[in-house]
């Protein structure tokens, strides 16, 4: 099944997708959750699942709750089986330092040879709307600018997604808002 990301899971790869189990290289999936529900467990369990499948795929994730550095310890990594090597990790929660190296230097890696074979955002919920991020205080309301700016983005990142064939893995909070 070289043409869908799998994890350990028999059962969740199932669900992915039909026909084929896991999820199709190419397309993109919204993990979302409440705070502390598994999320980040799942995505580690497929990256590991990944670098013991596939000896020369390396994995992006943008960690937009700037905590990339202290949950990527050694220990925590060798107990998914994750490669360093092959995992990049990039603490970043402003648009343009996550969709614009999407589509620009990670399609240009991938044009090289690199075999970049999944991007993860974790989470949405993390990154900074435009608006708000050119705003002088706290104080001014930017109703939209989040939706708007991640729509804007992942349209910006769907080409590269879709040309080389990268599975795209999001996660979002669920949280009680208006």
């Amino acid at each position: 099944l070289k043409n869908c990301l799998q994890g350990p899971s028999p059962s969740v790869n199932w669900a992915m997708a039909m026909p084929g189990f896991g999820q199709p290289y190419g397309t993109g999936l919204v993990l979302y959750g409440p705070p502390k529900g598994g999320k980040s467990v799942y995505l580690n369990a497929m990256i590991g699942q990944l670098h013991q499948d596939d000896p020369d795929a390396v994995v992006v994730k943008f960690d937009t709750e700037l905590r990339g550095k202290f949950q990527n310890n050694t220990s925590n990594m060798a107990k998914f089986k994750i490669d360093a090597d092959r995992y990049i990790v990039y603490d970043a929660n402003q648009p343009e330092l996550i969709f614009d190296r999407i589509e620009k230097d990670i399609a240009a890696a991938c044009e090289g040879g690199e075999k970049i074979k999944v991007v993860i955002i974790d989470s949405l919920s993390g990154i900074q709307g435009r608006r708000f991020m050119n705003a002088t205080t706290v104080s001014q309301q930017q109703i939209g600018d989040q939706a708007a700016t991640i729509k804007d983005g992942l349209a910006r990142i769907l080409p590269t997604i879709r040309k080389y064939n990268i599975a795209l893995i999001c996660t979002a909070h669920v949280r009680a808002e208006m």
